[in-house]
């Protein structure tokens, strides 16, 4: 015990350096959004292999869920085979759009790890820059807004979730004109807010909140959630909305990361703007 005593006496003054320098990194990525993602995204190539181990193990546990999604998302893509269309006929003639052109690109991923007890959460998922993965791209599940890509490495990118409070979305009450900004309040891991609403509109309860399409990350009309509750700001004179989120990030394993093909050319003709 003596000599325990002498060897922490001894070389105290090394370790309360290392115990300070360990507090004031944690305090830096903590704090410090830029270290925090560039830290995520060190620890994507790290840490990425074990955690796709440890992904693909918890998925096991999970197959009737997924398969139950996988099952309805095929359903809604067979019903655009020939096969699902009613042949009156000698041959299907597909109808071929000249008027709309597609602008997203999809690619399949998924989680390998998920923050969820933090102000500031992210999520990882198992693809990156060879893939086509680049920053600011959106990420949605079968059922809704997941986040937007923040970070990238080769085989991974590091993913805001819609559940961090530096998250905002326009969206739009649907079949209104009227839009806002939804954003998260810390604290429910199913709701988030929108804000920015006037007074004057009428809003009710379950009344459906879409994506409103400006920033050209989400397409127009994206399904986010329903109202869930509706408060009077007397001081601004507007609403403030509870919405219950449509896409379950407690559950997501799979995603889908959109890329728009205009994207360069929707920046180009902002910064014109400037």
């Amino acid at each position: 015990m003596r000599k325990l005593i002498q060897v922490i006496l001894t070389h105290y003054v090394f370790g309360l350096f290392l115990i300070l320098e360990l507090i004031g990194f944690l305090m830096l990525v903590r704090f410090n959004t830029y270290h925090q993602i560039s830290y995520l995204s060190w620890l994507n190539e790290v840490t990425g292999g074990w955690n796709t181990r440890v992904s693909n193990l918890t998925q096991h546990f999970d197959l009737v869920g997924d398969n139950a999604v996988l099952a309805e998302e095929n359903a809604q893509l067979r019903e655009k085979l020939a096969i699902s269309y009613l042949n009156v006929s000698n041959q299907f003639n597909p109808w071929i759009d000249t008027i709309y052109h597609q602008s997203f690109l999809y690619r399949e991923a998924q989680v390998i790890n998920n923050q969820l007890n933090q102000q500031d959460n992210f999520l990882m998922i198992n693809k990156g820059s060879i893939s086509g993965i680049k920053t600011g791209m959106g990420v949605i599940n079968s059922n809704g807004i997941v986040g937007v890509v923040t970070d990238v490495s080769e085989h991974y990118a590091v993913v805001m979730s819609v559940l961090n409070s530096k998250f905002r979305l326009g969206v739009r009450l649907r079949n209104q004109e009227y839009f806002g900004l939804l954003n998260w309040n810390g604290k429910d891991l199913n709701h988030g807010t929108l804000v920015n609403i006037q007074r004057f509109v009428t809003v009710r309860k379950s009344d459906s909140v879409e994506t409103l399409g400006a920033s050209g990350i989400f397409p127009v009309g994206l399904h986010v959630g329903k109202v869930d509750s509706i408060l009077a700001l007397e001081e601004s004179n507007t609403w403030e909305i509870q919405i219950a989120l449509s896409a379950n990030l407690q559950q997501t394993k799979h995603v889908y990361v959109m890329e728009n093909i205009f994207k360069e050319e929707i920046i180009e003709l902002e910064e014109a703007t400037k």
